[in-house]
């Protein structure tokens, strides 16, 4: 896997359990978040690259020893999962890419 460091930023301060904060309410923060230019480039790039990949371990990104999201059943279900969170707010009218 991937490190991804922007995308577990995110999960791990915004999205996780651990947070407090009501789904709707880690979405606007997210929202929030991607104001930053310099930032959602990086997040951009990162998306694109998970996404791409064949080697993502979705369902660690959702659930690890540092964080926890929630715990997804199949690898399926956590990308689509972080798909609807990440990558429909940054990219809204694009496509998912299919992993290479």
């Amino acid at each position: 896997m991937n490190d991804f460091p922007e995308i577990k930023y995110v999960l791990s301060a915004i999205f996780s359990i651990q947070t407090g904060l009501s789904e709707d309410s880690a979405k606007a923060m997210f929202r929030r978040a991607l104001e930053n230019r310099d930032w959602r480039l990086r997040l951009e790039r990162e998306l694109i690259d998970a996404f791409s990949s064949t080697h993502t371990s979705w369902k660690m990104l959702l659930c690890n020893d540092q964080y926890e999201v929630f715990e997804p059943e199949s690898d399926t279900e956590a990308r689509s999962y972080l798909a609807s969170i990440l990558w429909e707010p940054v990219f809204p009218d694009t496509l998912i890419p299919l992993p290479k």
